[in-house]
């Protein structure tokens, strides 16, 4: 479980209401406050070490990244950058084949969208 501890109620709070439009969704409140803390270390994560990358694919990272928490995948903060990693190096590795294999898709979200499920599931 991350651990919160290291943290202020404040500076969860904080983190709470900057991701509020993300968190709303979350039909299990009690993972509200280690979501969130989640969900700050990739952002902050990805922005420093991947800041050449598209912003939708810094989006669809932190997207995965959730979805890994959700499904109880994330055990430590130091598996964050391990999972952001083994997406992007799957992005820079498959996507392009992804493309080439899709034939059509009716918008730029659809055809993105496809290819982070495909990594999710």
């Amino acid at each position: 479980m991350i651990d919160l501890t290291n943290r202020t109620i404040d500076e969860i709070n904080a983190l709470i209401q900057k991701y509020a439009s993300v968190l709303e969704l979350i039909r299990e409140k009690r993972q509200i406050p280690y979501l969130a803390v989640v969900i700050d270390i990739g952002i902050n994560h990805v922005k420093e070490t991947y800041p050449t990358l598209e912003l939708d694919w810094k989006t669809w990272s932190i997207v995965c990244l959730k979805n890994k928490y959700l499904n109880g995948l994330v055990k430590q903060e130091s598996d964050i950058p391990v999972i952001i990693a083994e997406f992007i190096k799957q992005f820079k590795d498959n996507y392009a084949d992804y493309i080439q294999q899709l034939g059509m898709s009716a918008t730029e979200f659809d055809r993105d969208y496809g290819f982070v499920c495909r990594y999710m599931k």
